[in-house]
């Protein structure tokens, strides 16, 4: 089984959207199943209510509330400490990628130990973001050797893996700490293309507060991957394989 932990502050508009597509691509990729744990970070324009519906239409659906905003490295977290299935992704709740993407990534779970998606259509974000998703991800391949087209790409892990990792960052660093920690363990890993929906341009990940996030969060993972705790995370990902076309 496969568990989604749908993180969702003021998402209203979207969460429907996004929990539905995770449930139209299961439909045909998913035979072992699907859990889906919503996380209403602190909402206050309605996303509650959205969520709670979505639980009662779907039995596989499951949400949890926070009073305030606790960010998405908590959401991340308490979802894997509630995870019932072997494998385990994250999606947001803004509904940010394609249907199609998901539904090459249930595929393709499997099929590696990770299984990581990487944007194709980087236009959409706007030229100051790609410049920073693109240096950002340069960065990480340099000092942890990660070969990632896209560190913060969508990905699957097994979960008895991924909780054996110390994550710790409480925002946008969430994916590239993870797959960072993940593909030092020596687990296979393969990428796929996808693409971003058009209309989920919004981000901030270049505010301010996002950036010193960004810089604590790695600096931790140098001091905890070269020196700390340098036996977990001393062996290097092995490359497989390609996504077989539909």
């Amino acid at each position: 089984m496969l568990s989604v932990v749908v993180p969702a502050l003021n998402e209203v508009a979207n969460l429907r959207a996004a929990v539905e597509a995770v449930l139209a691509a299961a439909h045909d990729c998913l035979p072992g199943g699907l859990e889906i744990i919503i996380v209403n970070d602190g909402s206050t324009d309605g996303t509650e209510s959205v969520a709670d519906s979505l639980a009662r239409e779907h039995h596989c659906v499951t949400v949890i509330h926070h009073k305030t905003p606790l960010g998405v490295g908590c959401a991340f977290r308490e979802g894997l400490q509630r995870a019932n299935g072997d494998r385990f992704t994250i999606f947001a709740g803004d509904n940010n990628v394609s249907q199609q993407l998901i539904q090459d990534l249930f595929r393709a779970q499997g099929t590696a130990d990770v299984v990581v998606a990487y944007i194709m259509n980087t236009e959409e974000r706007g030229r100051l973001r790609h410049v920073v998703s693109t240096l950002f991800s340069m960065t990480y391949v340099l000092f942890f050797g990660i070969h990632l087209k896209y560190i913060n790409g969508n990905t699957i892990w097994p979960t008895s893996m991924l909780r054996l990792c110390d994550i710790r960052a409480r925002g946008y660093s969430i994916m590239a700490e993870t797959n960072v920690k993940m593909l030092r363990r020596g687990v296979t890993f393969m990428e796929i293309p996808g693409e971003m929906n058009a209309a989920a341009t919004k981000s901030q990940a270049i505010k301010i507060k996002n950036l010193i996030e960004v810089f604590c969060t790695f600096f931790r993972l140098v001091w905890q991957v070269h020196f700390s705790q340098k036996a977990a995370y001393s062996q290097p990902a092995i490359r497989i394989g390609h996504l077989a076309t539909a």
